[in-house]
């Protein structure tokens, strides 16, 4: 009879992106956790959410760092059919609009914003790879804020989250790098908005089936002998 391996508990102050103390965040430990990633290798198991477990890890989301700058560049180049147009010309970084003539006024202007944050990009760039336009797909790719080291966020472009468990395949992911950063393989970032930790309510684990299997041959043959 093989006896099963113990449990081995770890203090949650001991997992990456924890909360110092192992209890709760506090506001001066979003630097703390930041400066954890990004993750070049791959990511610890425990990293992975688990529907039967307690707590839910942060989302870690897999791609580069590129800025809004070179994002557009791109989009120019290669997505043009995904920017969106809007009435108004978009301000400068001290909130003020350009002169125009009024003709000038009435043209429409691609709105960056917009743009960089629809599905039409991600459509477009999935278009780009070749991989079919479906909902899980789209969850494979977006446009995000990612932060550095330091907790800087910047433009980003990622192709896999821990929290929607799917990827880019390999053909795939070698092209759009090759385009975004062909000489960085995409890290592991921190979500800019889900990076802590949370509790969860456990589901119970499903019953093997070999098991279900089991318990209907048995209930079955229960019923035949009562019938004899």
């Amino acid at each position: 009879m093989s006896v099963p391996e113990p449990t081995i508990v770890v203090p949650l102050s001991q997992l990456l992106f924890a909360p110092p103390n192992g209890k709760a965040y506090r506001p001066k430990d979003r630097k703390h956790v930041f400066a954890q990633q990004p993750l070049t290798r791959n990511i610890p198991r425990y990293l992975i959410p688990s529907p039967t477990s307690r707590v839910k890890p942060p989302e870690l989301k897999r791609g580069w760092r590129i800025g809004q700058e070179k994002l557009w560049a791109l989009i120019e180049t290669h997505f043009r059919d995904a920017i969106q147009l809007s009435m108004f010309p978009e301000i400068d970084e001290d909130g003020n609009e350009p002169e125009m003539s009024p003709e000038e006024f009435n043209q429409l202007y691609p709105d960056t914003n917009a743009t960089m944050f629809s599905e039409a990009l991600v459509d477009s760039i999935l278009r780009y790879l070749d991989v079919p336009i479906k909902n899980i797909t789209r969850s494979t790719v977006s446009v995000d804020y990612l932060c550095d080291s330091q907790g800087q966020p910047d433009i980003g472009l990622t192709v896999a989250s821990t929290w929607v468990g799917k990827a880019l395949d390999e053909p795939a992911y070698c092209k759009i790098k090759a385009l975004v950063s062909p000489n960085e393989d995409a890290k592991w970032y921190l979500s800019y908005y889900n990076w802590q930790w949370e509790r969860q309510v456990p589901k119970q684990a499903p019953e093997p089936k070999a098991k279900k299997a089991s318990t209907t041959i048995a209930a079955a043959t229960a019923t035949t002998s009562g019938q004899q």
